[in-house]
């Protein structure tokens, strides 16, 4: 009957042992540079910041058109009130208003 001596049976070499100390080691180190990249890919906040930078822009474009609007009525307010030479051609062109024996002609 022969003996048969299985690897349970031998005694673990040193280097053995530090290979697996070593490769546990490096799955760890692996897992840590992996998990910020997959957070990176899953949550970019690159395009949310676009987005809103988009929405900035146009808001200011809004801003700008609005008060280019205030502009113009408050200096349509103030000719009303103070030109009377505006308020007579107002009268005439848009209400079609015309003095006593006058005639308008329109082309």
């Amino acid at each position: 009957m022969k003996l048969r001596v299985t690897r349970a049976d031998l005694p673990q070499g040193n280097l053995e042992h530090w290979a697996r100390v070593l490769l546990r080691v490096a799955k760890f180190i692996l897992l840590l540079l992996v998990a910020p990249v997959i957070l990176i890919v899953f949550h970019n906040p690159l395009d949310a910041q676009t987005a809103m930078r988009d929405k900035l822009e146009q808001l200011k474009h809004q801003r700008d058109s609005l008060a280019q609007e205030r502009d113009k009525l408050l200096r349509r307010k103030d000719w009303l009130e103070k030109d009377d030479a505006y308020l007579e051609l107002m009268s005439r062109d848009r209400l079609n208003r015309q003095k006593e024996g006058e005639y308008i002609l329109r082309f």
